[in-house]
């Protein structure tokens, strides 16, 4: 299960994101600045299979890939059939505006990665989805936050999370804060249903949180829940025009 929300700024944008995993994941190397070519991103890097889930390049795109679980239900293959859908994220960082990203890839190039749910944000208030249920890709314009992914969760209780959202950032006058509380909130207790997540054998590992202004990008980090994990370090670039 993972969440994520997004409000946006005269130049740039915030995104939050909550990774829930397994327990028996491998603790995730927290983002640094990666090099591919002449272009920069920074992304922190799944231990299991080196890919990443989120990630920030110099001109501002942020890409984060949410399972879609209920559509991977449906599929009979192994893991070992699929390539990691994280290393299609890092691919996808490579490029310089929303239009190149969602232009990549055809349904039978999509075949390789197992279900899944995709987010792209650029910094002139562009917002897509692209969803592959493992045999249809479906682009989704401008999607309404917050948008969660879970193998656990009712309908319901994602509308709960989208009514809960909305309360907070009604509440609370400072936007980045709000975005913040709500990605450490235990509505309705700490659990197995609240944003902050907590279960027996899984729970929320990190929360990412990327600011893009006119001139910076910053990526806030915390390598475990965000209810009780103080932030890393910040990461930071700057932004170059062309995103």
């Amino acid at each position: 299960m993972c969440t994520v929300t997004w409000i946006h700024r005269p130049g740039g944008y915030e995104l939050c994101f909550n990774r829930d995993e397994l327990k028996t994941r491998l603790i995730a190397h927290p983002p640094s600045i990666h090099r591919e070519g002449r272009l920069h991103y920074i992304a922190p890097i799944d231990a299991d299979a080196g890919g990443t889930w989120i990630g920030v390049n110099q001109f501002g795109i942020t890409i984060c890939l949410l399972n879609f679980y209920h559509a991977a239900m449906n599929r009979q293959l192994s893991a070992e059939d699929y390539t990691s859908r994280g290393l299609l994220v890092k691919s996808l960082l490579t490029h310089e505006t929303l239009s190149d990203i969602f232009g990549q890839y055809s349904e039978a190039e999509l075949r390789q990665f197992r279900p899944f749910k995709l987010l792209a944000i650029g910094p002139e208030s562009a917002v897509q989805g692209l969803v592959w249920d493992g045999t249809n890709a479906e682009i989704a314009r401008t999607p309404e936050p917050p948008l969660s992914s879970s193998s656990f969760l009712s309908e319901q209780v994602i509308e709960q999370r989208r009514r809960l959202f909305r309360e907070i950032r009604a509440r609370e006058g400072n936007a980045s804060e709000a975005l913040i509380d709500y990605h450490r909130s235990h509505f309705p207790e700490k659990g197995p249903f609240s944003v902050c997540m907590h279960r027996e054998e899984a729970h929320t590992v990190s929360f990412s949180r990327v600011v893009v202004t006119a001139e910076h990008i910053t990526f806030h980090y915390t390598p475990g829940a965000p209810c009780e994990t103080p932030f890393l370090e910040p990461v930071s670039m700057a932004r170059v025009a062309g995103g």
